[in-house]
Protein backbone atom coordinates (compact mmCIF):
# COMPACT_ATOMS: atom_id res chain seq x y z
CA UNK A 1 0.00 0.00 0.00
CA UNK A 2 2.68 2.23 0.82
CA UNK A 3 4.44 1.58 -2.39
CA UNK A 4 1.77 2.40 -3.94
CA UNK A 5 1.24 5.90 -2.72
CA UNK A 6 5.16 6.49 -3.15
CA UNK A 7 4.26 5.70 -7.05
CA UNK A 8 1.30 7.66 -7.44
CA UNK A 9 3.00 10.54 -5.88
CA UNK A 10 6.47 10.37 -8.02
CA UNK A 11 3.57 9.81 -11.03
CA UNK A 12 1.89 12.97 -10.27
CA UNK A 13 5.18 15.08 -9.61
CA UNK A 14 6.13 13.59 -12.82
CA UNK A 15 3.07 15.19 -14.32
CA UNK A 16 3.39 18.54 -12.59
CA UNK A 17 6.85 18.87 -14.63
CA UNK A 18 5.97 17.46 -17.83
CA UNK A 19 3.11 20.25 -17.32
CA UNK A 20 5.86 22.89 -16.13
CA UNK A 21 7.95 21.80 -19.30
CA UNK A 22 4.94 22.26 -21.66
CA UNK A 23 4.06 26.03 -19.88
CA UNK A 24 7.85 27.01 -20.45
CA UNK A 25 7.90 26.05 -24.20
CA UNK A 26 4.59 28.01 -24.82
CA UNK A 27 6.25 31.20 -23.44
CA UNK A 28 9.38 30.13 -25.72
CA UNK A 29 7.12 29.66 -28.71
CA UNK A 30 5.05 32.75 -28.21
CA UNK A 31 8.18 35.19 -27.83
CA UNK A 32 8.94 33.60 -31.07
CA UNK A 33 5.57 34.69 -32.73
CA UNK A 34 6.12 38.20 -31.28
CA UNK A 35 9.83 38.06 -32.52
CA UNK A 36 8.56 37.40 -35.87
CA UNK A 37 5.58 39.88 -35.68
CA UNK A 38 7.88 42.38 -34.72
CA UNK A 39 10.28 41.48 -37.88
CA UNK A 40 7.42 41.53 -40.31
CA UNK A 41 6.19 45.20 -39.20
CA UNK A 42 9.72 46.67 -39.83
CA UNK A 43 10.79 45.06 -42.65
CA UNK A 44 8.03 43.70 -44.80
CA UNK A 45 8.20 45.56 -48.09
CA UNK A 46 8.63 48.86 -46.14
CA UNK A 47 11.51 50.16 -48.28
CA UNK A 48 10.22 49.02 -51.63
CA UNK A 49 6.61 50.93 -50.50
CA UNK A 50 8.55 54.22 -49.48
CA UNK A 51 10.06 54.05 -52.74
CA UNK A 52 6.76 53.35 -54.71
CA UNK A 53 5.12 55.82 -52.57
CA UNK A 54 7.61 58.70 -53.72
CA UNK A 55 7.44 57.56 -57.30
CA UNK A 56 3.89 57.89 -57.15
CA UNK A 57 4.42 61.42 -55.99
CA UNK A 58 6.56 62.10 -58.65
CA UNK A 59 4.33 61.55 -61.64
CA UNK A 60 1.41 62.75 -60.18
CA UNK A 61 3.50 66.16 -60.11
CA UNK A 62 4.44 65.86 -63.39
CA UNK A 63 1.08 65.03 -64.54
CA UNK A 64 -0.03 68.13 -62.86
CA UNK A 65 2.39 70.40 -64.21
CA UNK A 66 3.23 69.50 -67.68
CA UNK A 67 0.18 71.25 -70.41
CA UNK A 68 -2.68 68.91 -72.04
CA UNK A 69 -1.12 68.85 -75.34
CA UNK A 70 2.65 67.78 -73.99
CA UNK A 71 3.21 64.53 -75.70
CA UNK A 72 4.89 63.26 -72.38
CA UNK A 73 1.66 63.49 -70.99
CA UNK A 74 1.08 59.62 -72.10
CA UNK A 75 4.07 58.22 -70.96
CA UNK A 76 3.93 59.66 -67.44
CA UNK A 77 0.15 58.21 -67.33
CA UNK A 78 0.97 54.51 -68.31
CA UNK A 79 4.15 54.89 -65.90
CA UNK A 80 1.80 56.29 -62.89
CA UNK A 81 -1.02 53.70 -63.41
CA UNK A 82 2.48 50.94 -63.59
CA UNK A 83 3.68 52.39 -60.33
CA UNK A 84 -0.10 52.48 -58.71
CA UNK A 85 -0.36 48.51 -59.21
CA UNK A 86 2.82 47.79 -58.05
CA UNK A 87 2.25 49.71 -54.93
CA UNK A 88 -0.84 48.04 -54.08
CA UNK A 89 0.56 44.42 -54.89
CA UNK A 90 3.16 45.52 -51.81
CA UNK A 91 0.53 46.50 -49.63
CA UNK A 92 -1.25 43.80 -49.96
CA UNK A 93 1.69 41.35 -49.82
CA UNK A 94 2.71 43.52 -46.62
CA UNK A 95 -0.82 42.88 -44.92
CA UNK A 96 -0.56 39.43 -45.10
CA UNK A 97 2.70 38.77 -44.09
CA UNK A 98 1.27 40.86 -40.87
CA UNK A 99 -2.00 39.18 -40.45
CA UNK A 100 -0.05 35.63 -40.25
CA UNK A 101 2.14 37.02 -38.09
CA UNK A 102 -0.45 37.94 -36.06
CA UNK A 103 -2.52 34.68 -36.78
CA UNK A 104 0.70 33.25 -34.70
CA UNK A 105 0.94 35.88 -31.85
CA UNK A 106 -2.93 34.77 -31.06
CA UNK A 107 -2.55 30.91 -31.56
CA UNK A 108 0.78 30.94 -29.23
CA UNK A 109 -1.05 33.30 -26.35
CA UNK A 110 -4.02 30.70 -26.73
CA UNK A 111 -1.19 27.71 -26.12
CA UNK A 112 0.19 29.23 -23.16
CA UNK A 113 -3.09 30.31 -21.26
CA UNK A 114 -4.21 26.35 -21.90
CA UNK A 115 -0.62 25.03 -20.44
CA UNK A 116 -0.76 27.93 -17.69
CA UNK A 117 -4.48 26.95 -16.91
CA UNK A 118 -3.83 23.00 -16.69
CA UNK A 119 -0.44 23.52 -14.25
CA UNK A 120 -2.63 25.25 -12.08
CA UNK A 121 -5.41 22.99 -12.24
CA UNK A 122 -2.84 20.63 -11.35
CA UNK A 123 -0.78 22.42 -8.28
CA UNK A 124 -4.35 23.06 -6.73
CA UNK A 125 -5.58 19.69 -7.01
CA UNK A 126 -8.74 20.50 -9.08
CA UNK A 127 -6.67 18.04 -11.79
CA UNK A 128 -5.04 14.62 -11.31
CA UNK A 129 -1.35 15.57 -13.21
CA UNK A 130 -0.87 11.63 -13.79
CA UNK A 131 -4.16 12.07 -16.92
CA UNK A 132 -1.49 14.33 -19.06
CA UNK A 133 0.67 11.78 -20.22
CA UNK A 134 -2.56 9.18 -21.17
CA UNK A 135 -4.15 11.99 -22.90
CA UNK A 136 -0.96 13.35 -24.79
CA UNK A 137 -0.57 9.34 -25.64
CA UNK A 138 -4.25 9.29 -26.56
CA UNK A 139 -3.71 12.17 -28.76
CA UNK A 140 -0.79 11.11 -30.56
CA UNK A 141 -2.22 7.76 -31.63
CA UNK A 142 -5.35 9.78 -32.79
CA UNK A 143 -2.76 11.63 -34.70
CA UNK A 144 -1.00 8.86 -36.19
CA UNK A 145 -4.20 7.46 -37.44
CA UNK A 146 -5.25 10.12 -39.35
CA UNK A 147 -1.84 10.54 -41.07
CA UNK A 148 -2.49 7.32 -41.78
CA UNK A 149 -5.40 7.45 -43.25
CA UNK A 150 -4.31 10.82 -45.17
CA UNK A 151 -0.86 8.47 -46.36
CA UNK A 152 -3.15 6.41 -47.83
CA UNK A 153 -5.27 8.12 -49.66
CA UNK A 154 -2.14 10.16 -51.10
CA UNK A 155 -0.86 6.37 -52.59
CA UNK A 156 -4.32 5.83 -53.87
CA UNK A 157 -4.66 8.98 -55.38
CA UNK A 158 -8.08 9.98 -54.44
CA UNK A 159 -8.61 13.23 -54.43
CA UNK A 160 -10.31 14.04 -51.30
CA UNK A 161 -11.21 16.51 -48.68
CA UNK A 162 -8.09 15.44 -46.51
CA UNK A 163 -6.05 14.93 -49.06
CA UNK A 164 -6.52 18.60 -50.00
CA UNK A 165 -6.02 19.74 -46.67
CA UNK A 166 -2.77 17.58 -46.27
CA UNK A 167 -1.70 19.68 -49.45
CA UNK A 168 -2.76 22.73 -47.79
CA UNK A 169 -0.81 22.37 -44.44
CA UNK A 170 2.10 21.10 -46.54
CA UNK A 171 1.89 24.59 -48.35
CA UNK A 172 1.54 26.48 -44.91
CA UNK A 173 4.57 24.60 -43.27
CA UNK A 174 6.54 25.63 -46.47
CA UNK A 175 5.71 29.04 -46.79
CA UNK A 176 6.54 28.93 -42.48
CA UNK A 177 10.04 28.04 -43.62
CA UNK A 178 10.26 29.85 -46.75
CA UNK A 179 9.34 33.17 -44.30
CA UNK A 180 11.83 32.05 -41.67
CA UNK A 181 15.01 32.08 -43.85
CA UNK A 182 13.64 35.47 -45.33
CA UNK A 183 13.51 36.57 -41.73
CA UNK A 184 17.50 35.50 -41.08
CA UNK A 185 18.76 36.76 -44.67
CA UNK A 186 16.62 40.20 -43.89
CA UNK A 187 18.46 40.64 -40.26
CA UNK A 188 21.61 39.92 -41.85
CA UNK A 189 23.84 43.06 -43.04
CA UNK A 190 25.69 42.12 -46.91
CA UNK A 191 27.55 45.08 -48.66
CA UNK A 192 26.12 45.69 -52.14
CA UNK A 193 30.15 45.18 -53.50
CA UNK A 194 33.48 44.83 -52.29
CA UNK A 195 35.12 47.95 -51.05
CA UNK A 196 36.99 49.38 -48.05
CA UNK A 197 35.27 50.90 -44.92
CA UNK A 198 35.98 54.29 -44.68
CA UNK A 199 33.91 55.70 -41.74
CA UNK A 200 31.86 53.98 -39.19
CA UNK A 201 28.55 55.71 -37.94
CA UNK A 202 27.17 53.49 -35.21
CA UNK A 203 29.15 51.77 -32.24
CA UNK A 204 28.81 47.94 -31.18
CA UNK A 205 25.43 46.88 -29.71
CA UNK A 206 23.94 50.11 -30.57
CA UNK A 207 20.20 49.79 -31.90
CA UNK A 208 19.60 51.27 -35.45
CA UNK A 209 16.46 51.80 -37.64
CA UNK A 210 16.21 50.85 -41.40
CA UNK A 211 17.00 53.76 -42.56
CA UNK A 212 20.46 54.87 -40.56
CA UNK A 213 23.91 55.00 -42.16
CA UNK A 214 26.41 52.17 -40.63
CA UNK A 215 29.14 52.54 -43.17
CA UNK A 216 30.80 54.63 -45.67
CA UNK A 217 31.62 51.87 -48.22
CA UNK A 218 33.59 52.65 -51.26
CA UNK A 219 35.56 50.66 -54.13
CA UNK A 220 38.88 52.89 -54.66
CA UNK A 221 38.94 50.65 -58.58
CA UNK A 222 36.21 52.03 -59.61
CA UNK A 223 35.77 55.98 -58.52
CA UNK A 224 32.80 58.17 -59.78
CA UNK A 225 32.53 61.72 -60.49
CA UNK A 226 29.76 63.83 -59.55
CA UNK A 227 29.43 66.69 -61.40
CA UNK A 228 26.16 69.55 -61.56
CA UNK A 229 25.00 70.23 -65.01
CA UNK A 230 22.62 73.51 -65.35
CA UNK A 231 18.98 73.58 -67.07
CA UNK A 232 20.66 74.85 -70.15
CA UNK A 233 23.41 72.03 -70.71
CA UNK A 234 21.08 68.78 -69.50
CA UNK A 235 19.13 68.05 -72.74
CA UNK A 236 22.10 68.09 -74.09
CA UNK A 237 23.46 65.09 -72.30
CA UNK A 238 22.79 61.60 -72.69
CA UNK A 239 23.97 58.31 -70.81
CA UNK A 240 26.80 56.71 -72.67
CA UNK A 241 27.95 59.93 -73.52
CA UNK A 242 31.84 60.43 -73.60
CA UNK A 243 33.27 63.15 -71.20
CA UNK A 244 37.10 64.65 -70.64
CA UNK A 245 37.73 65.30 -67.17
CA UNK A 246 40.14 67.20 -64.83
CA UNK A 247 41.12 67.87 -61.37
CA UNK A 248 41.93 71.43 -59.89
CA UNK A 249 44.76 69.50 -57.80
CA UNK A 250 46.61 68.01 -60.82
CA UNK A 251 46.78 70.76 -64.05
CA UNK A 252 47.77 69.14 -67.11
CA UNK A 253 46.34 65.73 -66.08
CA UNK A 254 43.41 65.03 -68.37
CA UNK A 255 41.05 61.94 -68.05
CA UNK A 256 38.19 60.50 -70.14
CA UNK A 257 34.84 59.05 -68.47
CA UNK A 258 31.12 58.09 -69.35
CA UNK A 259 27.76 59.75 -68.53
CA UNK A 260 26.60 56.92 -65.88
CA UNK A 261 23.42 58.17 -65.24
CA UNK A 262 21.13 61.44 -65.50
CA UNK A 263 18.35 62.55 -62.44
CA UNK A 264 14.88 62.76 -63.53
CA UNK A 265 14.68 65.69 -61.77
CA UNK A 266 16.87 68.42 -60.90
CA UNK A 267 17.38 70.15 -57.88
CA UNK A 268 17.34 73.54 -56.14
CA UNK A 269 19.94 75.74 -54.75
CA UNK A 270 19.71 79.70 -54.07
CA UNK A 271 16.80 79.67 -56.30
CA UNK A 272 19.19 78.11 -59.17
CA UNK A 273 18.13 74.57 -60.28
CA UNK A 274 20.95 72.02 -61.20
CA UNK A 275 21.22 68.11 -61.94
CA UNK A 276 23.30 65.77 -60.55
CA UNK A 277 25.20 63.97 -63.30
CA UNK A 278 27.24 60.26 -62.31
CA UNK A 279 30.11 59.83 -64.63
CA UNK A 280 32.44 56.74 -64.94
CA UNK A 281 36.64 57.68 -64.43
CA UNK A 282 38.75 56.29 -66.39
CA UNK A 283 42.31 56.23 -67.29
CA UNK A 284 45.95 56.11 -64.78
CA UNK A 285 48.20 58.79 -63.61
CA UNK A 286 48.07 61.47 -60.99
CA UNK A 287 46.67 59.76 -57.65
CA UNK A 288 43.00 60.94 -57.43
CA UNK A 289 41.46 60.94 -54.54
CA UNK A 290 38.08 60.85 -52.98
CA UNK A 291 36.08 64.19 -52.07
CA UNK A 292 38.84 66.04 -55.16
CA UNK A 293 37.00 68.82 -56.88
CA UNK A 294 36.85 67.56 -60.50
CA UNK A 295 35.77 69.24 -64.17
CA UNK A 296 33.68 67.02 -66.79
CA UNK A 297 33.12 68.27 -70.06
CA UNK A 298 30.55 66.48 -72.15
CA UNK A 299 32.09 65.46 -76.12
CA UNK A 300 28.69 66.38 -77.85
CA UNK A 301 29.91 66.53 -81.22
CA UNK A 302 33.50 66.31 -83.00
CA UNK A 303 35.13 68.42 -86.04
CA UNK A 304 38.21 67.18 -87.35
CA UNK A 305 40.23 69.13 -90.24
CA UNK A 306 38.52 72.27 -89.63
CA UNK A 307 39.49 75.73 -88.96
CA UNK A 308 39.65 76.87 -85.49
CA UNK A 309 40.83 80.01 -83.28
CA UNK A 310 41.36 80.43 -79.67
CA UNK A 311 38.25 81.04 -77.40
CA UNK A 312 40.46 83.58 -75.47
CA UNK A 313 40.58 85.43 -78.88
CA UNK A 314 36.93 85.46 -79.51
CA UNK A 315 35.10 89.35 -78.27
CA UNK A 316 31.59 89.14 -78.00
CA UNK A 317 29.49 91.97 -78.52
CA UNK A 318 26.57 90.05 -78.63
CA UNK A 319 25.48 86.28 -78.56
CA UNK A 320 25.14 86.15 -81.88
CA UNK A 321 27.72 89.30 -83.01
CA UNK A 322 31.00 87.72 -81.76
CA UNK A 323 34.69 89.70 -83.10
CA UNK A 324 38.28 88.49 -83.39
CA UNK A 325 41.33 91.31 -83.61
CA UNK A 326 43.71 90.35 -86.58
CA UNK A 327 46.93 91.73 -87.53
CA UNK A 328 46.98 92.59 -91.49
CA UNK A 329 50.15 92.40 -93.62
CA UNK A 330 50.87 95.82 -92.85
CA UNK A 331 51.21 95.28 -88.90
CA UNK A 332 48.10 97.06 -88.14
CA UNK A 333 45.77 95.39 -86.08
CA UNK A 334 41.50 95.22 -86.99
CA UNK A 335 38.65 93.68 -85.92
CA UNK A 336 36.92 91.27 -88.32
CA UNK A 337 33.37 89.59 -87.97
CA UNK A 338 33.15 85.90 -87.16
CA UNK A 339 30.54 82.87 -87.69
CA UNK A 340 31.50 80.44 -84.70
CA UNK A 341 30.59 76.49 -84.71
CA UNK A 342 31.65 73.94 -82.07
CA UNK A 343 33.29 75.55 -78.96
CA UNK A 344 35.01 73.41 -76.30
CA UNK A 345 35.96 76.62 -73.92
CA UNK A 346 39.64 76.46 -75.65
CA UNK A 347 39.13 76.65 -79.13
CA UNK A 348 36.07 77.06 -81.17
CA UNK A 349 35.68 76.24 -84.73
CA UNK A 350 35.39 78.85 -87.22
CA UNK A 351 32.49 78.89 -89.77
CA UNK A 352 33.32 81.92 -92.07
CA UNK A 353 35.28 85.48 -90.94
CA UNK A 354 38.78 83.69 -91.27
CA UNK A 355 41.10 82.51 -93.41
CA UNK A 356 43.90 80.64 -92.88
CA UNK A 357 47.53 82.09 -91.73
CA UNK A 358 45.67 84.91 -90.95
CA UNK A 359 47.26 85.90 -87.28
CA UNK A 360 44.91 86.71 -84.81
CA UNK A 361 45.61 88.49 -81.03
CA UNK A 362 44.29 87.07 -77.96
CA UNK A 363 44.98 88.46 -74.19
CA UNK A 364 47.54 86.23 -73.65
CA UNK A 365 50.27 88.71 -72.30
CA UNK A 366 54.13 87.96 -71.18
CA UNK A 367 56.19 90.28 -69.31
CA UNK A 368 56.66 93.17 -71.52
CA UNK A 369 53.83 92.99 -74.00
CA UNK A 370 50.56 94.68 -73.91
CA UNK A 371 46.92 93.17 -73.65
CA UNK A 372 46.61 92.40 -77.41
CA UNK A 373 49.96 92.60 -78.93
CA UNK A 374 50.83 88.67 -78.50
CA UNK A 375 49.96 87.18 -82.21
CA UNK A 376 48.88 83.53 -82.82
CA UNK A 377 49.05 81.89 -86.12
CA UNK A 378 45.45 81.08 -87.00
CA UNK A 379 45.42 77.27 -87.67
Amino acid sequence: MASAEVELALAQQLGIVHLQEAVDDAEVALQVARDQLRLTELGANQSAIRSLEYDLAFYQRTLRDLPPDDARRLQAVERLAEVQRDLDSSRASREEALKAAREQVEKQEIELAKARTSLARAQSGEEDPTNAPLLARQQAAANFEQASRKLDALKVGVDSEAVRAAKTAYEAALAEVEGARAAVDAASLRAPFEGIILARFVQLNQQVQPTDSLFFLADLDDLRVQAQANEVDIPKLAVGQSVRITFDAYPGELYSGTVLSLPPRGQSQGGVSYYQVETSLEGEGADVRLGMWANARAIIGERRGVLTVPTAALVYLSPDDIMVRVRGDDGKTREQRVKIGLNDGIVAEVLSGLNEGQTVLFPLSSPGQSFWDRPEALR
